[in-house]
């Protein structure tokens, strides 16, 4: 059996198949974020604990709920991490027999069309001579991943296909997460002549990145291009694709100016055709402001100083350095030292059965999210309200 990889000391390609939305799109990207680290989130990190957790229970046959309370990437495996991670499991195990090879965390490159292709697939499985699955284990909850020509899991699907000959390639997303129509798994059946076609697409974007390294000064952004991949981008805070777009996003429709400066308007005073124009270039603007956060965050912290602007220590709080010499220490206080919990019903109901805890449970209202109506979930139908009431009568 293999042993478990740290995936934080992974090596990352600058070129690597989670980023490759955004350097298919704007090969600019590249060249542009060298030597610009962003900053990584919490959900990035708690993403990385469940890929942890999910390969654990992968090579140690187990489930996850039987690991909440344990530290993987530094958080606590919790209830919810472990229901989610236990349908990515659920869906590669009822996949897999004893006549097929699977494979877990398996390390790849793609070095016959450029050095820097490498990565590693969360979960594959081989059905010798018909079919090779590749799996994606989404655990993000705020943008829902299709697998129909999804390009990392193309990318995925080209470094697992090496040297095997199939009829047929199937790609999976489990993103349990977050709601989709289809449900928390996605599949999308495609063959090797469309990852041969895929190669090729590969090359070339692979090809218009090396051109834009070749460049300097403001040659570069003839290789930019804004877009919703623009969200992880490391160069979003001083790009200046992204600055003229967004410049114009805000400045569209607005010229509400009042002793030299321009005024935003009331949200109450926005027409529907504005409303549509600011909701679909705030994700762009949203980002923008958090690039410039981060990257003038980068900055101090290599000494430069900011006007207006220090850094300041975060505050921390205080944690065991071992839980067990507290426990072994403090022994004689027994019980005083644990703070009881009620079981979860999805940890009572492995206990005393679905249908003995389904009348003492309920399913709350989370109320309503505004999305594009491209997107794929049903939509739900509203009545409108009989009377007029204003903006701040509503909200205030």
């Amino acid at each position: 059996m293999k042993d478990e990889n740290n995936h934080k000391e992974r090596g990352h390609s600058q070129l690597g198949a989670s980023s490759s939305e955004r350097w298919f799109n704007c090969p600019a990207s590249i060249p542009l974020g060298v030597g610009v680290e962003r900053t990584t989130s919490v959900y990035a990190e708690e993403g990385t604990a469940a890929h942890e957790l999910a390969e654990h229970c992968l090579l140690s046959d187990m489930d996850a709920k039987d690991c909440i309370g344990i530290t993987k990437n530094g958080f606590e495996v919790t209830e919810e991490m472990a229901e989610a991670v236990q349908v990515y499991l659920d869906t590669i195990r009822a996949d897999y027999s004893e006549d097929k090879e699977i494979y877990i965390e398996d390390r790849f490159e793609l070095d016959w069309i450029d050095k820097e292709l490498f990565g590693t697939n969360d979960c594959s499985i081989l059905d010798p001579f018909k079919k090779l699955t590749v799996y994606d284990y989404k655990h993000g909850a705020g943008k829902p991943v299709e697998a129909k020509e999804n390009p990392q899991l193309l990318y995925y699907a080209l470094g697992a296909l090496q040297g095997l000959e199939v009829a047929e390639v199937e790609l999976v997303i489990v993103q349990p997460r977050c709601l989709h129509p289809d449900g928390p798994v996605r599949r999308w059946t495609t063959t090797p002549e469309r990852l041969a076609e895929f190669e090729k697409e590969l090359k070339d974007r692979v090809n218009a990145v090396n051109e834009a390294r070749q460049v300097t000064g403001e040659v570069i952004y003839d290789f930019a291009k804004s877009g919703s991949h623009c969200k992880f981008c490391p160069a979003t805070g001083f790009c200046k694709k992204m600055k003229e777009e967004t410049f114009a996003l805000a400045c569209s429709e607005f010229d509400e100016v009042v002793d030299n400066r321009t005024y935003l308007p009331e949200p109450s005073n926005l027409t529907p055709k504005q409303l549509r124009r600011v909701l679909d270039g705030a994700k762009l603007i949203e980002e923008w402001v958090k690039g410039v956060r981060e990257y003038a965050h980068f900055k101090a912290e290599q000494g430069e100083k900011i006007d207006g602007y220090k850094l300041v220590q975060k505050r921390s709080n205080r944690s065991w350095i071992s839980e067990e010499a507290v426990a072994l220490d403090f022994s004689e206080k027994g019980d005083e030292l644990y703070t009881k919990k009620l079981k979860s019903p999805a940890q009572l109901e492995k206990i005393v059965g679905k249908e003995a805890v389904a009348k003492y449970c309920e399913t709350k209202d989370a109320g309503y999210s505004l999305v594009k109506s491209t997107d794929k979930r049903k939509e739900v139908e509203i009545k409108p309200l009989n009377i007029d009431l204003e903006f701040d009568e509503i909200f205030n």
